[in-house]
């Protein structure tokens, strides 16, 4: 999934901003370590040069219902994406 970012992309959360790779691949690790073998499901709409993604995902430990990215391109790279989610245990 990283390979679409680049040096220069950036990535939103209301909690941070990570900037370039490294730190997105971050947060991905974290997102993934907290989703371990989720069920994913998505919609996505693309218009111009930005996706919209509504998601949902549940694994064992944790339940996302309200996931909600968007991602604008630039050259073929994302340029910015901003991810909103809330995080909860599994019932």
């Amino acid at each position: 999934m990283l390979k679409d970012f680049d040096e220069s992309s950036v990535l939103i959360t209301l909690d941070r901003t990570y900037r370039g790779r490294n730190e997105i691949g971050d947060f991905y690790a974290w997102l993934m370590a907290s989703l371990p073998n989720a069920v994913w499901t998505a919609k996505r709409v693309f218009e111009h040069n930005t996706l919209l993604v509504q998601w949902t995902a549940k694994s064992d430990r944790f339940t996302v219902n309200d996931g909600i990215d968007t991602f604008i391109f630039r050259d073929g790279m994302i340029s910015v994406q901003t991810v909103r989610a809330t995080v909860l245990e599994t019932e």
